[in-house]
């Protein structure tokens, strides 16, 4: 079982790999972790049914992208309020699930031109049957007007799995 720190460390280190690998050549500068402003939402109810990526850099973006998330509950949640001078919002939507497996925005990093963001999908041990949609949206700080949004992918298992 690996601590909170180990991940995080584990984690920034394969986000430099994958920028210094990357087509654009070697990273020409340190990769540094970036808090996560504010955790708005997650569910996984079916507002949002297909496995995507996307990124909300305005009020209005935000507010069609809130909209599709929380449409399979019964009253619409108020969304947070967020300052787009200041932050962009990211939803992470994992598709089809089992009941039980878990999306998250496990950390983030940036240079001067890349914001690197680490998805984690968490598996259910002992998944029940049925379908469930887990999304996860987030706010980050703006990243500058030219940088390059980045996704990496990690899939693992719940920890409390037997071995």
């Amino acid at each position: 079982m690996r601590s909170t720190s180990a991940r995080a460390v584990l984690a920034l280190t394969s986000i430099a790999a994958v920028t210094a690998c990357s087509a654009r050549g070697p990273a020409t500068m340190a990769m540094r972790p970036v808090d996560i402003v504010e955790r708005l939402y997650s569910d996984d109810g079916a507002g949002i049914t297909d496995s995507s990526r996307r990124v909300a850099r305005t009020a209005s973006e935000y507010k069609a992208l809130w909209r599709e998330a929380t449409r399979a509950q019964r009253t619409e949640p108020e969304a947070p309020s967020i300052d787009f001078s200041r932050a962009i919002v990211v939803l992470v939507a994992a598709g089809p699930s089992r009941p039980g497996d878990r999306i998250r925005v496990d950390s983030v990093a940036t240079t001067k031109r890349e914001l690197a963001i680490v998805v984690r999908t968490t598996l259910a041990c002992q998944p029940l049957p049925g379908t469930v949609y887990p999304i996860e949206m987030v706010a980050l700080p703006k990243p500058r007007a030219d940088a390059v949004l980045s996704f990496v992918e990690r899939r693992d298992r719940a920890r409390d799995c037997a071995e």
